[in-house]
């Protein structure tokens, strides 16, 4: 037993504490001193073990029951409070029904509403589905701080689903969620799962609630150890660790750890990420987790906005994507195989046949990861690259054909003052080298890292004063952009950057997060499951651990006969999870494999009522109350309540060419089912699947085990009788 232990709280504790009249908030802080002192059951009444839970017990504060959790490392971890007439109709609850904590109004409060005139607008309501636990009070809405014009709503509302529609209208998701806990209740098993935080138990409860208090997350034990591994060794470091893992979080608090080992209250910092949505949530989060010390010295950016500050004279549409690059690379292949007054022709015709039956897109993504992704120079360092993670060997003369088209293009880009997007990170690269004035920083974090190449790693290296401080944070299964990362090739990457800055050589710390946070463990099983239904690669990362508790049932796979009918079952759906998880509209995503999808998804959405809004690249996610549309890779780095995942019968390119070389094929196969596993572990809560029940793309298979909810559904067309058949492949 502890001599003292530490308070944290959950989220759903404060809110539940912000509904209270203050003379109960005060009350309840006053006595938190008994919890710190001993929180073990006393023998009495006023503190009992609940039957249901093996570490969650209940303590009696006048007319509320305080609940909580005891940590072994002597932490008291409150989890809400519910006022004695629910707390003792909770214990007859059968043991396989969830415990609801639902604070009632308090007497005062009552009175008050019982004696407040009806709402003028208030009819006789139809008899409810699903009544709400508990009527709202006047003085509750008041204290939970809900704009006047809502209120008469509110107190007139009695089901659920009328709720839902009014919640969705306050001004922001806190308050929405304050809202629905208080009228609704919510499940002990929720709660269990929710993050913690600590805080200071000396600060009033005032001070608690108007947030002028700093409230720290805790962390779990790989967390710390990697923490404490920054704090007290030197980098660089290298942060590995599966989806929900808290790499961003770690990546964020490893930037107070460089701070305290600098000591330097002029030292600089930079967090560097992927896409301007990720570097909002990072902002967020570093603004509630470091200190003002540490927050005002450091600047997030995104790697482009980093490369586009160094290179102000080439202009964004200059600079080719993809797509926009293919028809270059075609001419490329033509000038440099087919010259009139080629000294060799003979060399130029066995070239130009060694590369027959390679497409553009293979061309472009061998040019533009190995040879400009690595910064290759010459021709003998690329006869001599490791190619590893692309599927089609080379041969001597293949390479020496890629090399000449690779002079070819650059020359028809340079002429045009074109670039090709990684070519600006290389020139970004040789500015910071030789400009003195570029500004560097003493520590730099990079997250997502999975997805750079060796040309930004060395670029944002360039940017750090001392490479001890340099820290990349990643996941090699999340790689949905580059088909040769690998964890070996960034070690080397950041050894031979410190020889290349004329620095001494460091031995790069490996450290590794082991406990996800993200997903439930059923829909954690199914992700991995569905990524290695399809043979990957010869190393798979352990399967992180799971924190929060089983028991929700598998995710669901909705099989359909007829494919064109998830335009009605979609919404069907929606409207079914959202009724029964209390979700509102913008707790639910709908992920798509492309753009065009997106729209369709929009428009059935439309056409249906539902309000929804369409997240493109890079765009941060607003707070207006609707279903998030975004494409698999778009949704890279965020999290959704629940997440529908809409997989089609659909070949990715080069899949779905008429005659495809089949190492194209499986490296664009294996790209795209990363993307759908990452899609997955965006949910938090609930994850249903759309597929059709007869396909034969290689973005099925693994959507049929058992650790799969299956369900084939025969919706009739339009014009159709229910008894119509769907159209089998035999």
């Amino acid at each position: 037993m502890c001599e003292q232990y530490r308070l944290a709280m959950t989220e759903s504790f404060g809110r539940s504490l912000v509904g209270l009249p203050r003379k109960i908030q005060e009350l309840i802080w006053r006595r938190l001193p008994e919890l710190r002192a001993d929180p073990h059951p006393d023998g009495t009444n006023n503190k009992v073990r609940l039957e249901q839970y093996p570490d969650v017990y209940r303590w009696r504060v006048n007319d509320y029951r305080v609940f909580y959790r005891i940590d072994p490392e002597c932490l008291v971890i409150l989890l809400g409070i519910e006022h004695r007439k629910d707390a003792y109709r909770q214990d007859a609850l059968p043991l396989g029904k969830g415990h609801i904590l639902v604070t009632e109004p308090h007497d005062e409060d009552l009175a008050l509403q019982q004696a407040a005139p009806a709402p003028e607008n208030e009819s006789p309501a139809e008899p409810p589905a699903r009544p709400l636990q508990r009527p709202f009070t006047k003085p509750e809405l008041e204290r939970l701080g809900v704009p006047p014009e809502f209120h008469d709503a509110l107190l007139a509302c009695r089901t659920e689903d009328e709720l839902l529609e009014i919640a969705e209208r306050l001004p922001n998701e806190r308050l929405t969620r304050r809202v629905l806990d208080l009228a609704c209740g919510v499940e002990l098993d929720e709660v269990l799962d929710e993050a913690t935080y600590l805080f200071d138990a000396s600060c009033s409860v005032q001070d608690l609630l108007a947030g002028r208090t700093r409230l720290e997350l805790v962390l779990d034990d790989s967390q710390c150890e990697v923490l404490q591994a920054i704090a007290t060794r030197e980098g660089p470091f290298v942060v590995t660790g599966g989806a929900g893992t808290g790499k961003t979080l770690v990546a964020i608090r490893a930037l107070e750890e460089f701070a305290r080992k600098l000591g330097d209250a002029e030292g600089r910092f930079l967090f560097v990420t992927f896409t301007r949505t990720l570097a909002e949530f990072a902002r967020h989060v570093i603004l509630s987790s470091l200190s003002p010390g540490t927050r005002f010295r450091t600047d997030v950016k995104t790697l482009d906005a980093l490369v586009t500050e160094l290179c102000p004279d080439i202009p964004q549409a200059n600079v080719l994507r993809d797509l926009q690059a293919r028809p270059w690379v075609q001419s490329a292949r033509v000038q440099a195989f087919e010259r009139p007054l080629s000294p060799d022709p003979q060399r130029d015709r066995r070239l130009a046949a060694s590369l027959r039956g390679i497409t553009a897109e293979y061309l472009l993504s061998e040019i533009t990861e190995v040879i400009v992704g690595r910064g290759l120079t010459r021709l003998e360092e690329y006869l001599d690259a490791d190619r590893t993670g692309r599927r089609r060997p080379l041969q001597r003369a293949q390479r020496e054909a890629i090399w000449v088209l690779y002079e070819t293009l650059t020359d028809l880009l340079r002429a045009e003052n074109l670039f090709l997007h990684e070519e600006l990170r290389q020139l970004a690269l040789d500015r910071a080298r030789s400009d003195p004035e570029v500004r560097r920083y003493h520590a730099v974090v990079v997250d997502e890292v999975q997805d750079l190449s060796p040309v930004a790693i060395r670029f944002l290296q360039a940017l750090c004063l001392d490479p001890r401080r340099f820290l990349l944070v990643g996941d090699e299964e999340q790689s949905i952009y580059s088909r040769c990362f690998g964890w070996q090739l960034i070690v080397q990457e950041l050894e031979r950057g410190d020889a290349a800055n004329g620095n001494a050589r460091y031995e790069v710390a490996r450290l590794t997060l082991r406990t996800g946070h993200r997903c439930p463990p059923e829909i954690a099983v199914a992700v991995r499951a569905y990524r290695h239904a399809l043979p990957e690669s010869s190393t798979r990362t352990e399967p992180p651990l799971d924190r929060k508790r089983s028991g929700r049932g598998r995710p669901l796979v909705l099989s359909l006969a007829r494919w064109e009918t998830w335009k009605t079952l979609l919404p069907q759906e929606l409207r079914r999870l959202r009724q029964e998880q209390r979700l509102p509209w913008d707790s639910c995503a709908v992920l798509v494999p492309r753009n065009q999808d997106a729209s369709e998804v929009e428009t059935a959405l439309r056409d249906a009522q539902i309000p929804s809004e369409r997240v493109g690249h890079g765009q941060q996610l607003s707070a207006h109350a609707a279903v998030k549309i975004l494409t698999w890779h778009n949704a890279k780095g965020l999290e959704f309540p629940a997440v529908f995942l809409l997989v089609p019968d659909w070949e990715p390119p080069p899949a779905s060419f008429s005659d495809p070389p089949i190492e194209e094929v499986e490296e664009s196969v294996r790209l795209w089912r990363r993307a759908a596993a990452v899609a997955m572990s965006r949910a938090t809560h609930a994850l249903v699947v759309l597929r059709p029940a007869f396909g034969r793309s290689a973005l099925l298979a693994g959507l049929e085990s058992d650790v799969w909810d299956i369900r084939f559904v025969e919706l009739p067309e339009a014009g159709e009788s229910d008894s119509a058949v769907p159209d089998l492949p035999f």
